[in-house]
């Protein structure tokens, strides 16, 4: 199996505000102070957009019934990375065993109904998404603030520093398991063992 998923999120708008107005039972932006004095009207204007572009691919292998393997690979690109960081390939594959299958487990058969070992590895790509750590739409880009107007001229500080070397975080997951369905004549009992967590190593 393959697929391709594209999205794509789009924002703008435009304020404006004044202050001081004689009255506030009219609703109107030119009843507010301005003078050559006093000026307290503004205007402002923003847009933000973000795009995440995705290609993937499964393959599931199985043999005889006995023998399952599943590989799937995601590549990942996201707007809010920048240069050559902003894609990212992440592999996973699992394994699986149905042990209760083979000839040698046949004289289980009367206590012990399904047998199964399995264990998974693979590299889950994010940014922080969803978390306090999240990465802002433009924040490796950089960021420009306009300042108050002096002698009639808008000067602009740059009020973020660019961050081109930050990446994706891959951390690695690593899930062994066990799964076994024991029968008597009277009841039937499912047991499943794994870690309680997702093992990660190597974050960076």
């Amino acid at each position: 199996m393959a697929g391709f998923e594209y999205f794509d999120a789009y924002s703008k708008g435009v304020s404006a505000s004044g202050r001081l107005a004689p009255t506030d039972d009219f609703m109107d932006l030119g009843l507010t102070l301005n003078n050559a004095l006093t000026q307290t009207r503004g205007t402002d204007s923003y847009h933000n957009r973000e795009r995440i572009m995705s290609g993937f691919g499964n393959l599931i292998y199985d043999y005889d019934g006995k023998y399952i393997a599943n590989f799937t690979v995601r590549h990942d690109g996201y707007s809010r990375l920048i240069g050559d960081n902003q894609y990212g390939t992440f592999p996973a594959g699992s394994v699986g065993w149905m042990a209760h299958k083979e000839e040698f487990m046949k004289g289980a058969g009367n206590w012990l109904s399904f047998l199964k070992l399995r264990a998974s590895y693979g590299l889950n790509g994010n940014i922080g998404i969803g978390t306090d750590n999240a990465i802002g739409l433009y924040e490796l880009q950089g960021a420009y603030g306009a300042q108050s107007p002096y002698n009639g001229i808008t000067g602009y500080l740059q009020t973020g520093i660019a961050n081109p070397e930050l990446t994706w975080r891959n951390p690695e997951r690593l899930k062994p398991g066990l799964t076994s369905a024991f029968q008597k004549p009277s009841d039937r009992f499912h047991r499943i063992l794994q870690p309680p967590d997702d093992r990660q190593a190597g974050l960076h």
